[in-house]
């Protein structure tokens, strides 16, 4: 099932563009389209340095995901990308954009880079309880493997 974000939402709209997306990143990043009703769309995946031109509109939103931690990356430095085009003085845009989208990687917290380390290292949930943590990064940890296997066990829809 699609994840819902309530405030962002695509809208409607006839004014075509293309994205080209760049993983500047070392890590495989699902990109994703937030549709009409708020769902999280998974749309590509792609490979470290990679590129990715995708034909999208005016008015949709767009972010990235680690495939690995489920974490939000960047998309030219913020979590979501809405491309917005400003009309050209006396006329109307005749030709369609091509928009350059770079993917980053946020600034992570001490406490994020571990439990993302130590989510990798474990298989069963019941395994966190029993790791000597700070109940802190035990809960921490928790949340990080929950979101890890809720995008395990979405499907990747076009």
């Amino acid at each position: 099932m699609a994840r819902v974000i309530s405030t962002f939402r695509s809208s409607p709209s006839r004014k075509g563009c293309w994205l080209r997306v760049i993983n500047k990143t070392s890590r495989t990043v699902n990109i994703i389209w937030i549709d009409y009703h708020g769902r999280e769309i998974n749309y590509a995946l792609l490979k470290p340095k990679d590129t990715q031109t995708i034909h999208t509109y005016e008015g949709h939103p767009w972010l990235c995901r680690d495939s690995v931690s489920n974490r939000r990356l960047l998309l030219n430095k913020n979590e979501i990308f809405v491309h917005q085009s400003a009309p050209l003085a006396g006329g109307v845009n005749v030709l369609v954009p091509v928009v350059e989208v770079v993917i980053s990687i946020p600034m992570l917290s001490m406490l994020d880079i571990s439990a993302d380390l130590v989510t990798r290292c474990i298989s069963f949930k019941k395994d966190i309880q029993s790791l000597e943590l700070p109940t802190a990064l035990k809960d921490h940890v928790t949340d990080c493997f929950n979101a890890a296997n809720t995008l395990l066990h979405s499907s990747f829809e076009k």
